[in-house]
């Protein structure tokens, strides 16, 4: 038996490369219109998002603008506010440097009045040292009188 390879490859081999090759002009084909589509797709985004720039770019200037007004109004808000808060500082200052002031002035006149009942109080216990001691004198002259008399 004889094997004819070559017939063998005609019959079976060649339709299928015929096929294969018919498959591939297809895909070419399929795959030129997916470029096109891609192509134009591509083009379309191109132009939706310079379109989208040129909007957001307008946005974010104004966007800017309105934050820089806003910075500008905090900063006069803040120096307000400092102003107020040294002008309240400052009053407190004079109410507290006048209240100290009197706080010194009630404290010297209570240390003078202390020390004049000092003063006072120390004369008297003098006073009283004074008279136990005429009165120790008194009650021994008269033990010495009695001593006297009752001899």
């Amino acid at each position: 038996m004889h094997v004819d390879v070559k017939k063998i490859i005609q019959e079976l081999v060649v339709p299928e490369l015929k096929d294969i090759k018919a498959e591939i002009a297809t895909m070419k084909v399929e795959i030129k219109r997916l470029d096109e589509k891609i192509d134009g797709s591509g083009k379309r985004l191109d132009e939706r998002l310079s379109s989208l720039d040129e909007k957001l770019g307008g946005a974010g200037k104004r966007l800017e603008e309105k934050m820089d007004g806003m910075d500008k109004r905090l900063d006069e808000k803040i120096d307000g506010s400092g102003k107020r808060l040294d002008e309240r500082f400052s009053s407190l200052d004079e109410k507290l440097s006048g209240a100290g002031k009197r706080l010194e002035e009630k404290m010297d006149g209570m240390g003078k009045r202390l020390d004049e009942k000092m003063d006072s109080l120390r004369e008297e216990v003098r006073n009283l040292r004074e008279e136990f001691h005429l009165a120790i004198d008194i009650h021994e002259r008269l033990a010495s009188l009695e001593a006297k008399i009752g001899r």
